[in-house]
């Protein structure tokens, strides 16, 4: 099990994407708030053979225009909610390790904010568990296409999520 916290260039969120992106079939992720649009593009350059799909929460802390320049990409998919009730941060990399904290799909939550993500490995029993409930967000999260996309953070209706 690894920490990572934001506190030193080698222990950021941000190089963890790094880390464990390589090889891996498909990338799990769920932040309420989203605003880094560059660490999905370079993942999916890193690993050409990647599915990423991507749950958050639309509301003020996300940008419509971050999640527009994803929305169409190759190998992306991307759910959502809006209700503030979601608030879960899961980063899963195949089925070789996740990671859990506090840290959102932003570019201060993943580099600069004083955030905290523990990394567990496929030999931990929380790991299934854990994907298991990414899954069933997943399951309950509404498709978001072209159509649904906010134009702006403000426009948002309330889904309850159970």
């Amino acid at each position: 099990m690894s920490l990572f916290t934001n506190t030193t260039g080698k222990d950021t969120i941000r190089n963890a994407f790094y880390l464990f992106s390589p090889g891996v079939r498909e990338i799990l992720l769920a932040s309420p708030f989203f605003s880094y649009p560059s660490l999905i593009e370079e993942i999916l350059q890193i690993n050409q053979n990647c599915l990423v799909r991507l749950i958050v929460r639309l509301g003020p802390a996300t940008s419509p225009s971050a999640l527009k320049k994803i929305l169409l990409l190759d190998r992306m998919q991307i759910r959502y909610f809006t209700s503030p009730q979601y608030h879960s941060k899961i980063y899963i990399f195949g089925d070789n390790n996740a990671l859990v904290g506090s840290a959102n799909l932003t570019e201060a939550g993943c580099q600069s904010n004083r955030e905290v993500c523990i990394q567990l490995s496929q030999e931990d029993d929380r790991f299934d568990s854990l994907l298991k409930l990414y899954n069933s967000y997943w399951n309950q999260a509404e498709v978001l296409n072209e159509v649904n996309l906010p134009q702006n953070s403000r426009h948002v209706i309330s889904i309850n999520i159970g």
